[in-house]
Parts: structure tokens; C-alpha cells; sequence
């Protein structure tokens, strides 16, 4: 399994496009300040929001290529020899999904510490509720990355995972506070516990322990249950 992800770890690092989407993600920062600096306007963002607006503004990157990763060996033609290797599918996904992960992280946290660094100027700090923000939105890609994995296994061609990633999610999270509606309870708010919002429905009520905990569980959930999925319906698939 380690020889695994080692070579899965060479395959990310020979992307261009991972080399060029973290590019991108780290000038989002610096654009802002000197944006900022342009309009001779104090640059007084709060952390947080700085954050916010750079994850969703570059998710797009990320999905790119988590999805360029995880479909190179369909089509280059190297899984089959990695599986003629003696490494089983259930290892393969596995590995796929700890390097998106690695991936993942490097573009994510670069920036993010960029930003706090021009912020910090201005008397931010981490403060505990800064914290538990930005922890329960990692888990939360935790488990989004695990989508996008899955759903790239499934598919195998870069065209139709790429579709699925970037438009499935954002279906899915659209229709669910209309089966709300027909479904016709306030107990549960089914659209705060679809993947791409579980981090935001803990924020939203209050930045703790509690809540941290709520968009663990739930994320390891969608992790454990999205993987299983991937192995059941790939049990079967030729590998080419």
C-alpha cells in the first residue's frame, strides 16, 4: 500500500495543471491586498471572510484536478498493470484518495496562510472561533475530496467526471429544499447535511466543540459511506 501512494505521490507531482491551479490559488491573496493598496483603501478584511471568499472562489482549481488525478490511469492505460500488480481495487481507491487528500491540502492551507499573514497586520489573531471554522471546513473537504474521488473511479473519462463534480453537488443541494417542501417538516433542515453545507449548518449555529464534532462525525459518515459505494459499484467493472 505505501509503494502505492508513493507512486500515486508521482503521478500528482508530473500534473501541470496541479502546478498551475496552486499558482492561481496563491496569487488570489496577494490580488486582494494589492487591490486593496490600488484604491489607497485600508485593508482591513477580517480573516474569516478573506478565507470564505478564497475557498469558494478557487474550488473550481481544486475540483480540476482532483479529477485530472484521479482519472490519469484510465486514460493512460496504467491500471490495469497496477492492478496486475496484486494491489486490489479497495487499495487502489484508498491511495487515490489519501494523494487528492495531500493534494488537496497543499493548495488549500498555502493560501489560507498567506492570507492570515496580510491580515495579521490589522490585529487578527486565531481566535478559538477561527479555529473551529476552519477545522470543521476542512472535514468538510475531507469528505467533498471523497466525492469527487469516488465519483472520478466511477466514471473513469475526464469529461463526464468533471461534469459530475461540478455540476452533481451543486443539483443535489439545489433539489433538496424542494423535497423539503414536499416532505413538509421544520424539525430537520434536510439541505444542511448535504456534503457540500455541513461545515456551514455548524457555523451558522455556533462556532464549538459540540458543532466540531457534529461536522466530524457526519463527514467521516460520507467518507466511509461514499468509499463503499465506489468499491461496490466498481466490483464489477472490466479494468482496462
Amino acid at each position: 500500500m505505501k509503494r502505492l501512494v508513493k507512486l500515486q505521490l508521482r503521478n500528482l507531482f508530473s500534473l501541470k495543471s496541479f502546478y498551475i491551479c496552486s499558482a492561481l490559488m496563491l496569487l488570489s491573496p496577494i490580488i486582494n491586498l494589492v487591490a486593496s493598496l490600488l484604491i489607497k483603501k485600508e485593508f482591513t478584511a477580517t480573516f474569516i471572510p478573506e478565507v470564505s471568499s478564497l475557498l469558494s472562489s478557487t474550488e473550481i482549481l481544486i475540483t480540476v484536478v482532483i479529477v485530472l488525478f484521479a482519472c490519469l490511469d484510465s486514460n493512460d492505460g496504467t491500471l490495469k498493470n497496477i492492478i496486475s500488480r496484486g494491489y486490489t481495487k479497495k487499495q487502489y481507491l484508498l491511495s487515490k484518495y489519501i494523494v487528492a487528500l495531500v493534494a488537496t491540502l497543499i493548495m488549500y492551507l498555502v493560501p489560507i496562510i498567506l492570507t492570515f499573514v496580510i491580515t495579521i497586520g490589522n490585529g487578527m489573531g486565531f481566535e478559538s472561533k477561527y479555529i473551529y471554522y476552519i477545522l470543521a471546513y476542512l472535514m468538510q473537504i475531507g469528505a467533498t475530496i471523497c466525492l469527487y474521488v469516488v465519483l472520478s473511479y466511477i466514471f473513469e473519462k475526464i469529461g463526464p467526471s468533471m461534469v459530475a463534480c461540478l455540476i452533481g453537488p451543486n443539483i443535489i443541494g439545489t433539489a433538496l429544499p424542494l423535497l423539503q417542501l414536499l416532505v413538509k417538516t421544520k424539525k430537520i433542515n434536510i439541505a444542511n447535511y448535504w456534503i457540500t453545507n455541513i461545515a456551514g449548518n455548524a457555523i451558522v449555529k455556533s462556532p464549538d466543540i459540540v458543532n466540531l464534532l457534529v461536522v466530524a462525525g457526519l463527514s467521516v459518515v460520507y467518507i466511509i459511506g461514499l468509499l463503499s459505494l465506489g468499491l461496490y459499484l466498481g466490483k464489477k467493472k472490466e479494468v482496462k
